[in-house]
C-alpha cells in the first residue's frame, strides 16, 4: 500500500492564496471589460444621435451621466465618450466633463477628467505621450471642436485653480500621475483652433 498524503495547513493556505489571486485578477478583468463595453455603447448611441440630430438635442441641458460628445486624440489612438460629471462613479467607463465648466467649443475652460487605471478605464493611460501642438478633438451635437495643446504640467490634487474660467475657448485634460495613484495630477491645456 502507498503512503497516504497528509493534508497540511501550508498547502491549504497556498491554494487559498492562489484562489484569492485568481479571483482578484478575474474581478479586474471583468471591470475593465464592462467599462470598455459601456464606453463603446455610449459612443455608438451618440454617433446615432449625430446621424439624426434634432433641434431639441442641440439645445439640451445635460445632466450627470449624459453623453455630451466623443473625445479623440489621434496621437494616442484614443476615442472615448465624454459624459457630464467627473466624479469617480461618472468616469468608470468614460471620461467626464466637470459640471460648471465651459462646454466644448464655448468660451471658457472646458475641463475633462479621466482615469489611468487598469481597474476602471484606461482612457487616459497614455495621456503623458501627448505633446505640445498635438490636437484634441471633441465631436458634439453642435459640431466638432479641435484644440491644440500648449501647456503640460503636474499639480497636487488640491490645486483646483486649473478649473478656473478663461477668457477664450480652452480645454483642460486632467488625470492622475503616476499611473494608478492619486498622488498628483497631470494637466494638459490647449486652445480652440479657429
Amino acid at each position: 500500500m502507498g503512503k497516504k498524503k497528509k493534508f497540511s495547513i501550508s498547502k491549504f493556505i497556498g491554494l487559498l492564496l492562489i484562489l484569492v489571486g485568481l479571483s482578484t485578477i478575474g474581478v479586474v478583468l471583468y471591470m475593465n471589460y464592462k467599462g470598455t463595453s459601456e464606453n463603446k455603447a455610449k459612443i455608438s448611441d451618440f454617433e446615432q444621435q449625430l446621424d439624426n440630430p434634432t433641434d431639441e438635442q442641440k439645445d439640451e441641458d445635460y445632466i450627470v451621466g449624459d453623453t455630451i460628445g466623443i473625445l479623440t486624440i489621434d496621437k494616442i489612438d484614443l476615442k472615448v465618450a465624454v459624459t457630464e460629471g467627473a466624479e469617480l462613479e461618472d468616469i468608470k467607463s468614460t471620461v467626464g466633463h466637470f459640471e460648471n465648466t465651459a462646454m466644448p467649443g464655448e468660451i471658457g475652460n472646458c475641463s475633462i477628467a479621466g482615469h489611468r487605471s487598469y481597474t476602471y478605464s484606461e482612457h487616459f493611460n497614455r495621456l503623458d505621450e501627448v505633446e505640445i501642438d498635438d490636437e484634441v478633438k471633441i465631436q458634439t451635437l453642435k459640431g466638432t471642436f479641435t484644440y491644440k495643446i500648449n501647456d503640460i504640467f503636474i499639480v497636487d490634487p488640491e490645486d483646483v485653480y486649473v478649473l478656473d474660467p478663461t477668457d477664450n475657448a480652452t480645454i483642460t485634460l486632467i488625470t492622475c500621475t503616476p499611473k494608478n495613484t492619486g498622488k498628483q495630477r497631470l494637466i494638459l491645456k490647449g486652445d480652440l483652433v479657429q
